[in-house]
């Protein structure tokens, strides 16, 4: 109405002003009121074509957009997105004041949104929204603070559903929990395999020691001969058959060959040739020359093995020169007691059952070592040892009372003491009436070869010894798989004795089936006649095997047995397993590198067309939130630069580094963290500290490390905290020290914060691995790390690293 009057007025004016001007004057003035209506008629159509596009845009975008009145709270505007994504037609929407779409719980937490915007200007929720059906959706929402027309207080609220980003955390959350259980288990996995290997070791050890106190202790003299390389072992009987010394044996200058003949090499050589290939043959005997130039006869074994990777050979040297000396004393020995027999020249002897005076040749004095003048029984009965005395009377009484003959050994403990075995043979002489009148007998000095079945004896008995020293499960099974001999070891494996196992099937007793497996070793060997190899997992022993058969031949060629070697190689699978898991945490690492490249790609558009709208004349509300997204664009790029610089591999590599640029771009990657979790972090970081040599990306492991650990412990205690980090030279080294104000740290743990899988965290929420590797990180670098803190206090972790040389005086930038 106001209008109304004002422009009657106006016409009464004009009327009144056109009764004194010419027609020409108000054709001129009606020309130009005609050109300011169409001037006007045109801005008014562009001004409701730009609403109409304004309105088509925010109709068009994918999130919700809803402005309401702050003091009524009634809704003013909204898009279609909403309309759609709520099922609420656009009366409801009218009609409902914005609580309506929200669960009463959330009704504080609205109005609190509302309350910071207002005082604000803008903030960040997730609420969920109540669509018409009664679903509830999970929505982030930002709002802005705006004027209307009348300058009142509006609000913009623009909304994300965040149902599959929910959900993906939901998932996330699942996974992270499970790959924590499993993380917590494979923990209590290697804490037990470190134990077991730690006995393991041990075990090894003294088995080592003990295995190297038989080996150096045996008969046998023991060496490792690869071809073309120097001996890789000798023991100390080595040393005492050579002459040479065990720094000598070892020399690379020292020629193995040059212990045998010229005429015994070629042997030597062909038949260690034949044992690489895998042919099995008897021991064989050489001559051995010593340092000295002394020769002895020595029995020569072979034994296959691989040292290294590469075939080798275990050569063991037995020393017969006393046996063949004794063989040589025997045989000349019986020759002269064949020549003794045939001369009459004999221990020979006649024994009167009535006197028993005894008369006998010289030999027999000779060896009984009495006089001729010592005629008697008792005489050459008090020469017998007092141990076989009574066995030896008790035959001559049975020959002198009964007529029974008698073929027996027994020893003779001379006068000087010495010991000498003989052979007493005796045969009683009768009468027509059965009565024993003479006896007559012969006796042989049998002490060589006592002292020879001694020594074989002996020698079978070290040689038993080694065979049984063997750590490994050795043992010997024919043709049909039937075990014909065990060492120790093999034995113990299955707590049994050797002579329990003989005659059982191999596969019975290591696999515990009714028939050889399909890839069984010895099955091979003895259809190749050549060695095989096989590993096997043993369920019911809980453990890996490596089995590998060598062939017995027969002397006609044909394969009769086969030597099985099984090793434990547990160990060695586990290993593989480790590094099987290490590689793939490694393509993890691969998976987040490639995550952050496809993140770059749709950053790189907001950016772009975010700095093409900038350049537009634009409103300026409007401009300032496009320069928020531009700017948040950047920052969201910077974190993507910051992750592919972290995940990517790099080769360890010390170059001259700033600390302090390490530790900013530790906390870049962290600020969103800090920001969600009200950590405020205060840095003093003194400028221009001299460089150190590191390797840049294990001390960002480190800084990362300790600055996560301080977030956890300060979130878990009051939800929020200050980190306090401080940068400073201190004479040769610069310090870095992290204080947080959490729940701090025990006296008693400050000793054991860096040990592996010592942790203070909850179970399934930590490892006990990271600060470990950070200790070991600078403990590399020449730096040490230390925990300080009282419980309630909060905890400090302080590192100092030493200056580089060449950057002592001159900060590196």
């Amino acid at each position: 109405q106001k209008s109304f009057f004002v422009h009657k007025i106006e016409l009464s004016v004009t009327k009144g002003a056109i009764m004194t001007k010419t027609k020409e004057q108000l054709s001129q003035e009606l020309e130009t009121l005609r050109q300011s209506a169409a001037e006007r008629k045109e801005m008014e159509e562009e001004i409701k074509a730009q609403k109409k596009f304004t309105d088509n845009v925010i109709d068009s975008l994918p999130d919700t957009f809803y402005i309401f009145d702050a003091e009524s709270g009634k809704g003013i505007q909204w898009n279609k997105t909403l309309n759609e994504i709520s099922g609420y037609s656009y009366e409801e929407m009218s009609e409902y004041p914005p609580l309506h779409f929200y669960p009463p719980k959330e009704h504080q937490l609205v109005e609190e949104v509302v309350k910071t915007t207002l005082e604000k200007g803008r903030a960040t929720v997730e609420l969920n929204y109540i669509i018409a059906d009664g679903t509830r959706i999970p929505f982030e929402y930002s709002t802005v603070l705006i004027k209307n027309a009348e300058g009142k207080p509006c609000i913009c609220a623009i909304g994300r559903d965040i149902t599959k980003r929910k959900q993906a955390e939901e998932e996330l959350k699942k996974h992270r929990e499970h790959l924590e259980e499993l993380v917590d288990e494979r923990t209590a996995e290697l804490r037990q395999e470190i134990t077991e290997r730690k006995n393991a070791e041990e075990l090894i050890k003294k088995s080592r020691e003990q295995y190297r106190n038989i080996i150096d202790n045996s008969v046998l003299g023991m060496v490792i001969y690869v071809p073309g390389q120097p001996l890789i072992l000798a023991n100390k009987r080595m040393e005492e058959i050579t002459g040479y010394s065990l720094e000598e044996l070892a020399s690379p200058d020292f020629n193995f060959m040059v212990l045998f003949t010229k005429e015994a090499r070629p042997l030597i050589k062909e038949n260690i040739k034949r044992r690489l290939a895998g042919e099995y043959f008897q021991p064989y005997e050489s001559i051995l020359i010593t340092k000295t130039g002394d020769r002895k006869w020595i029995s020569i074994y072979n034994i296959n093995m691989e040292y290294e990777g590469k075939p080798a050979i275990q050569v063991q040297l037995l020393d017969i020169t006393e046996r063949k000396r004794a063989e040589e004393a025997l045989r000349e020995s019986e020759q002269n007691l064949v020549k003794g027999q045939e001369i009459g020249q004999m221990g020979y002897w006649k024994l009167n059952p009535v006197t028993q005076d005894v008369e006998g040749s010289d030999e027999l004095f000779r060896i009984f070592e009495l006089g001729h003048d010592e005629l008697t029984l008792n005489a050459f009965a008090d020469v017998v040892h007092p141990e076989d005395r009574e066995y030896d009377l008790e035959h001559i009484q049975r020959g002198i009372e009964k007529g029974v003959p008698w073929d027996i050994e027994h020893r003779l403990l001379l006068k000087n003491g010495s010991i000498r075995w003989i052979r007493a043979i005796g045969e009683p002489n009768l009468d027509e009436n059965g009565k024993v009148i003479q006896i007559i007998g012969i006796v042989q000095d049998i002490t060589e070869r006592k002292q020879a079945e001694e020594k074989v004896k002996r020698a079978a008995e070290e040689w038993r010894a080694t065979f049984d020293s063997i750590i490994d499960w050795v043992s010997i099974c024919d043709k049909d798989f039937r075990i014909i001999r065990v060492n120790k070891a093999f034995a113990d494996a299955f707590k049994m004795e050797p002579k329990e196992l003989i005659g059982k099937t191999c596969y019975e007793v290591v696999h515990g089936t009714k028939g050889p497996l399909p890839n069984c070793p010895h099955k091979v060997t003895i259809k190749t006649k050549k060695p095989a190899t096989a590993e096997f997992f043993e369920p019911h022993l809980g453990i890996y095997l490596e089995v590998s058969t060598s062939p017995i031949f027969n002397g006609e060629g044909e394969v009769v047995a086969s030597v099985h070697i099984a090793k434990d190689i547990t160990e060695r699978k586990q290993t593989q397993e480790k590094l099987i898991i290490t590689d793939r945490l490694a393509s993890v690492g691969e998976l987040a590198s490639g995550i952050a490249h496809e993140l770059n790609n749709p950053l790189t558009g907001v950016i772009g067309f975010s700095q093409l709208l900038l350049d537009k004349d634009i409103p300026a509300d409007i401009r300032g939130d496009i320069e928020t997204i531009h700017r948040e664009a950047q920052r969201a790029t910077e974190v993507v630069k910051n992750l592919l610089t972290f995940a990517r591999r790099h080769a360890p590599a010390k170059q001259p580094v700033a600390i302090n640029s390490i530790i900013e771009k530790v906390l870049k990657l962290r600020a969103y963290e800090q920001k969600v979790s009200n950590i405020k972090v205060i840095s003093h970081l003194t400028p221009d500290l001299p460089g150190i040599m590191a390797d840049y990306f294990q001390l960002q492991q480190v800084f990362l490390n300790i600055i996560i650990n301080a977030e956890y412990f300060m979130t878990e205690a009051h939800k929020k905290g200050t980190l306090t980090i401080t940068t400073e030279r201190i004479d040769d080294v610069i310090r870095a020290s992290f204080a947080d104000d959490g729940p701090g740290l025990a006296k008693e743990n400050l000793g054991y914060v860096f040990n592996p899988f010592f942790t203070t965290k909850e179970v399934g929420k930590g490892t006990g691995l990271g600060l470990s590797i950070c200790h070991g990180i600078i403990t590399e670098h020449g730096g040490r790390i230390y925990a300080q803190g009282e419980l309630g206090k909060g905890a400090t972790f302080i590192m100092e690293l030493p200056i580089s040389k060449t950057n002592k005086e001159g900060a590196t930038k």
